[in-house]
C-alpha cells in the first residue's frame, strides 16, 4: 500500500516543477504543546491534526523544505512546505530561496512570545 501511495504521489506531482503547501494546520504552538507526559497516541493525534501536509510528502519520499513566512510582531512565523519533483532538489532549493529573499529576515528568538 506504502508503495503504490508512493507512485501515485509522485505522478501526482509530475507535472509541477514544485507544488507549495502549508507546512502546518493550526497556529504555531508554544514549546511544551507536545509533551513527553502525554498519552503516545495523544502525541501521535496532535502532530496528525498540526501538520498533515508534511506526513504525506515524507511517506511519498519526494524532496522538501520548509520556509517560515512573515509574521505579525511578536507572533512566531508560520511557515510553507516547498515539494520537488523526484530528483528536483535544485529547482526546489531555488525556489526556496527567492521566498526567503522576499520575506526578509525573521525576529530574533528572544522577540517572539
Amino acid at each position: 500500500a506504502a508503495a503504490a501511495f508512493e507512485r501515485q504521489t509522485i505522478e501526482a506531482f509530475t507535472p509541477f516543477d514544485v507544488v507549495i503547501t502549508p507546512a502546518l494546520a493550526k497556529k504555531p504552538q508554544p514549546i511544551g504543546w507536545f509533551s513527553h507526559d502525554t498519552d503516545p497516541l495523544e502525541n501521535f493525534a496532535r502532530q496528525c491534526q498540526y501538520a498533515p501536509h508534511t506526513s504525506f510528502v515524507n511517506v511519498s519520499g519526494l524532496p522538501a523544505i520548509t520556509v517560515p513566512t512573515p509574521a505579525a510582531p511578536g507572533e512566531r512565523p508560520w511557515s510553507v512546505q516547498i515539494v520537488g519533483r523526484p530528483g528536483g532538489e535544485a529547482r526546489m532549493l531555488q525556489v526556496a530561496a527567492q521566498l526567503e529573499a522576499a520575506r526578509g529576515p525573521l525576529p530574533r528568538p528572544g522577540s517572539i512570545r
